[in-house]
């Protein structure tokens, strides 16, 4: 389903076995409530020529709502608001099981990840095609391909329960992506369980002002870290409770 108007409501659908990505939100405003997204991208299959799509994406449009959709086993990322999506939310879906990473906000602000239910179930995670088949749970990025202006400021990422990803949540800017500070974000109230390893935030030294803390992190304990940070700062660690490296 391709999207390019504004104020339009997308509910209870199921969409499924597209070629590429399954829904495509280009334009503001846009609500996709309690859709089926399952087994797209079929240019990827079985999982190993890396040709990029989603089951759900929007990409420039602003203020997009995702909410109570369940997306699983797209051959593509799960869920992504990309380069200027600026004030989206992606709230309460159960994402699960997708190539490269569940859930992928790319050179975005204002953005506003809550509540979900992130997964990789065992088939997904031992899958024998590619590198990607063990995806990141939440992954907050910054590409060097972006359009000029691309940011990541105030992300809100809260009330999300984590399991079986490769990381859970990371925040992370390609090495020759623009420098930006990568601010503002609240990261609160979050379960991380079973992960390889917990949150890696790898912002380089312009990762500061941002909140993190009542997550639980029961990661790490095999080889992986339940933590990781590159020094950088001042940003806040409050009331976190750890398990794992």
């Amino acid at each position: 389903i391709y999207m390019p108007g504004s104020n339009n409501q997308l509910l209870n659908c199921d969409v499924s076995f597209s070629t590429g990505t399954g829904i495509a939100i280009y334009g503001s405003n846009n609500l996709v409530k309690n859709c089926l997204i399952h087994d797209t991208n079929q240019v990827n299959w079985p999982r190993g020529t890396a040709v990029w799509g989603a089951g759900l994406d929007t990409s420039g449009g602003t203020n997009n709502v995702f909410e109570d959709n369940y997306i699983y086993w797209n051959h593509g990322e799960g869920v992504s608001a990309t380069w200027g999506s600026d004030g989206s939310v992606l709230r309460r879906n159960v994402i699960a099981d997708n190539y490269s990473v569940n859930l992928y906000v790319l050179g975005s602000k204002n953005v506003t990840v809550d509540g979900n239910l992130i997964y990789n179930s065992t088939t997904a995670k031992t899958w024998p095609y590619g590198d990607k088949s063990n995806p990141d749970g939440i992954l907050i990025g910054l590409e060097a391909i972006g359009p000029p202006g691309s940011s990541l400021l105030d992300i809100t990422i809260t009330n999300n329960f984590l399991v079986n990803n490769r990381y859970g949540i990371v925040v992370w800017r390609e090495t020759d992506a623009p420098t930006v500070p990568l601010t503002g974000m609240l990261i609160v109230n979050n379960t991380l369980v079973s992960n390889d390893n917990g949150m890696r935030l790898k912002g380089t030294p312009d990762f500061y002002g941002n909140t993190i803390q009542q997550n639980i992190v029961l990661d790490g304990d095999v080889g992986g870290y339940a933590m990781e940070v590159v020094p950088t700062g001042p940003n806040t660690f409050s009331n976190n409770k750890y398990y794992g490296t």
